[in-house]
Formats: C-alpha cells, sequence, structure tokens
C-alpha cells in the first residue's frame, strides 16, 4: 500500500508504472479505474493474448454501460488528427447493445479495426513499453491514456482492443465533465497533446475549434466554463517543467476560482438562489394599459394573498374593440387569457365580443385540370364485320336524323335500285375501284349508308334494298352524280 497525496488519476498510474519498472519483476501493469465492475475472466484473456502476442501489445477491454450491462460504449477508438480529438473509429458505434441485436447480424463488431489508444477504464501494458517510452505525463487527468497511447503507437507498439475482455463504468453520454472543473484539464491537456503529436502546422483545426467551444459555452451561460479556459492556454507555454510543480496543488486553486461564479455553486436548498423570472416584459405601448403588480411578501417572488380575480360580467360595461381604451370603458387585464397573432386578448374575458363579419363566399371557380367540353360530331366509319339479325331484332336506320359527311346542302340521299347501274346489270366504270384505276377512292357516303356502317346488322339486313353497291367500307359509289354529295 502506497499512501501519497492527490496528484490526479495520471499522477496514480504514473506511481503504479514507476513501481513495476523499479521492482522489474512484473510482465505487465494493469490501468484500470476504481468505479468500475471487474470480471476477472477478462483480466485472465488478456493477460493470455499478451503472452501469445508476436511483439509486446498493449491489451485494451471494452467498455459497457453500468447502468445498462448489455450495452457496449467503447469498442475501439482513435484520434481525429485534423481536429484532434478522440472518437469511436469510424466504422464504429459508440452505442450498440447486442441484447436488441444479435453476434451474427453486427457484421461492423467482426471487422478488423486499428485504434489509435485505449481508455485506461481497463489497459494492460507490457513493462517493456513502459522502460522504452517512460510513464504517463503528469497532467493530473485527461488525455493522459490517449496521448501515451500515440507515444507508443509511434514507437512501434500497438494497441489491440480485446474481445472478450471488458468492465462496467459510467457511459459518456450519462455525463458531461467538459463544463466543471475539468474544463481546465480538458484544454490544457489537449494543447499539450497535440504539440506533441498532430501532424498539421499549428493542429489543424484544433484551435478553430477551440473557439467555437468558447462561444457555445458563452451563449449557454456557462461563465466559470469559459473563465477556466483562459488559464489553461495560458499555462501551456509555460512548458513541461512547471507540471510537477502545480499537480498537488492545482485541483485547489480550481476550485477557489470557480467559487465567485453563481453557476458553479451548490446548494441544498433550491430557494437560495434567485427567482427565475417566467414573465416576458410587456410588448412595446402597453405598458400604460396594465395594473400595477401586486405586492409580494419576501424575495422569492411569492403573493402575499390570492391572486386578484377577473371582473365579473356585470362590471364590465362593455369591452372595446382594438387596444386603445374608449370612455366609459375599463380594459380587463390579459393575464387569463392568451391569444396570438395579436389577436383582441380582452375578447374572450368577461363578456365576448360577437365574430367579426367574413367575406362573402365566392362561387368555386372551375378546376384546371377539369377536362374541356367536346362538341357533339359524327364519327368517322368504322370497318364492321356484319352479322346475322337477331330473331325478334328490328332493323333501323340509325344516323337518318344526322348530316350526311361531305353534303354541304344538309340534306340526305339515298340511291334506289333503279337509279343504281349496277341494278340494271350495267357495270360502272369505278364499281372495281371508284374511279376506273382500282386503287379503291372512297367516296362520300349517304347518312343511312354511313349509319348502316356502324350497324353491321343493319347493314346487313338491306343488302338488297337502297344502295346495294356497297360491299366493304372503302368500295366507291357507282352513282357519281347523285352520290358524290
Amino acid at each position: 500500500m502506497i499512501v501519497r497525496g492527490n496528484p490526479g488519476g495520471s499522477g496514480g498510474y504514473a506511481r503504479g508504472q514507476l513501481e513495476s519498472v523499479r521492482k522489474g519483476t512484473a510482465t505487465y501493469a494493469l490501468m484500470m479505474d476504481d468505479d468500475v465492475v471487474c470480471e476477472p475472466e477478462g483480466v485472465i484473456r488478456a493477460v493470455t493474448f499478451g503472452d501469445l502476442a508476436k511483439r509486446p501489445t498493449i491489451v485494451g477491454g471494452h467498455m459497457f454501460s453500468i447502468y445498462s450491462r448489455s450495452r457496449l460504449h467503447s469498442f475501439g477508438e482513435i484520434i481525429q488528427p485534423w481536429r484532434f480529438w478522440w472518437q469511436t473509429r469510424l466504422d464504429g458505434y459508440s452505442d450498440w447493445d447486442p441484447a436488441a441485436r444479435n453476434l451474427r447480424s453486427s457484421r461492423w463488431l467482426h471487422k478488423r479495426a486499428d485504434v489509435d489508444f485505449n481508455g485506461w477504464f481497463m489497459c494492460l501494458i507490457p513493462r517493456r513499453v513502459l522502460d522504452e517510452i517512460g510513464l504517463s505525463l503528469p497532467i493530473f487527468i485527461k488525455w493522459d491514456d490517449s496521448e501515451f497511447g500515440l507515444r507508443a503507437k509511434e514507437a512501434g507498439y500497438p494497441t489491440v482492443t480485446f474481445p472478450g475482455a471488458a468492465v462496467w463504468h459510467v457511459p459518456w453520454t450519462d455525463k458531461n465533465d467538459g463544463v466543471d472543473w475539468q474544463s481546465y484539464f480538458h484544454q490544457r491537456n489537449r494543447f499539450i497533446a497535440a504539440l506533441l503529436h498532430s501532424p498539421y502546422p499549428r493542429g489543424g483545426r484544433m484551435v478553430r475549434e477551440s473557439l467555437n467551444h468558447q462561444i457555445k459555452h458563452l451563449a449557454s451561460l456557462q461563465y466559470s466554463t469559459a473563465e477556466l479556459r483562459h488559464p489553461a492556454l495560458e499555462d501551456v507555454p509555460a512548458g513541461p517543467y512547471t507540471l510537477h510543480e502545480a499537480l498537488p496543488t492545482k485541483l485547489a486553486e480550481i476550485n477557489a476560482f470557480r467559487k465567485q461564479f453563481s453557476d458553479a455553486q451548490l446548494h441544498a436548498d433550491r430557494d437560495d438562489f434567485k427567482p427565475v423570472r417566467r414573465k416576458k416584459p410587456p410588448e412595446e405601448g402597453q405598458e400604460r394599459h396594465r395594473d400595477p403588480e401586486p405586492a409580494r411578501d419576501d424575495a422569492r417572488g411569492r403573493y402575499g394573498a390570492d391572486p386578484p380575480a377577473p371582473p365579473a360580467e356585470a362590471d364590465v360595461e362593455g369591452v372595446p374593440r382594438g387596444r386603445a381604451p374608449r370612455a366609459g370603458c375599463r380594459p380587463v387585464q390579459p393575464r387569463e387569457v392568451r391569444l396570438g397573432d395579436r389577436l383582441d386578448e380582452r375578447r374572450l374575458v368577461g363578456r365576448a365580443l360577437p365574430a367579426r363579419p367574413r367575406a362573402l363566399p365566392r362561387p368555386a371557380q372551375a378546376h384546371t385540370r377539369d377536362p374541356p367540353s367536346l362538341q357533339p360530331g359524327v364519327a368517322a366509319p368504322r370497318r364492321g364485320v356484319p352479322r346475322r339479325p337477331g330473331r325478334h331484332h328490328v332493323p333501323r336506320s340509325p344516323g337518318q336524323d344526322l348530316r350526311a359527311p361531305g353534303n354541304d346542302h344538309g340534306d340526305t340521299h339515298a340511291c334506289t335500285p333503279s337509279q343504281h347501274p349496277r341494278a340494271a346489270g350495267g357495270a360502272a366504270p369505278g364499281a372495281a375501284g371508284g374511279d376506273g384505276t382500282g386503287r379503291g377512292r372512297p367516296s362520300a357516303l349517304p347518312a343511312e349508308d354511313a349509319g348502316a356502317q356502324h350497324d353491321p346488322v343493319a347493314t346487313g339486313a338491306r343488302r338488297s334494298g337502297g344502295c346495294g353497291a356497297i360491299s366493304s367500307p372503302r368500295s366507291a359509289c357507282a352513282c357519281s352524280t347523285s352520290c358524290s354529295g
């Protein structure tokens, strides 16, 4: 048992590493937090893997949530070089529940992934690595494990996050140690590690992100956090020789500095703080229309008596429309009714005013997608297959009351057997093709025959009478003088 002061987490780890190097009998030095739940089987597996490795290897374990034992929060971590900030590896997850999804379907858990360091909630370091690269930096807390992992990586010693070795710890999502006294060590130690291991000039984007974080703390009214980050940056140029001197006294100085800020003070009774302003200031031009606030009995903002009741309906002779008071009308306070969009908040208190008249509804306009009305007309003749009329079918000629196609005078015409040349036994010159050439020039048909073309039954029923020379829709009529229209 070693009795010491409070050099922080990094100081305790460094003292354990130093004792392992001095004694020279231990093969490994196990770094582990004092607030974790550890499974001894995980330590045995980590030591066995380190013994079987071909070269000295830092073996780390996983971290599960101590509040939800099946949720995995750390499965290998890296340092993003451009931002110089720790994070979960790019193809992994910082919150994964194997109880909700089996291991076979979680493909990212089966990948081989390279990591930069392993958190010192559980990390097994070979003594040979400590002999070569040294101990952890005396920076009290934060960034000691990540800086050591980067230093070992540059010396050629890899870090393996080994499946099967794990502890249960408070997850990062359940605490925010970047806004309390630890904000000083977050800022200072991050810049120290970046000066030692950043591959980019001026730390890449780190300085810009530091400014963004500072503005965020100011906008969040975290004034103690913003003030602690300034001395942290001022202590960085002081050099590494001041780290050992400030190690036992720095925490007391930080706590004394934070006491002057209200956001860093702790009280057992919440009534010790000033009352929170829960009412918005009045709008412009309404100060003269509001009643004065009732007297209060103490500084906590409690009313000495019950709040004033709203006036009865009989007391209000009339509620004027608008905001300006009128003669004989006392405006009612709008505490009980709150209406937005600049409406009159006094309408529903006391006696409500009738609804304001609205514009009369206009007739609905025709929708732009409605199809236009079609003009009636006669459809073009189509080729039809004549069929035998039914037993009780009465043949009729639809379309006789319509105008014949091609007849500009509007009168209908039908050929009789005596007028048709073929009825008398003569051959019409255009009977074969309509113009003697046999090309089948179509001609204008009478209305009766045009209707018959649409009705195959009527066409077959009138083959013996009328213009019997029509045998197909494209055959020409022989009486060119009377049927040409």
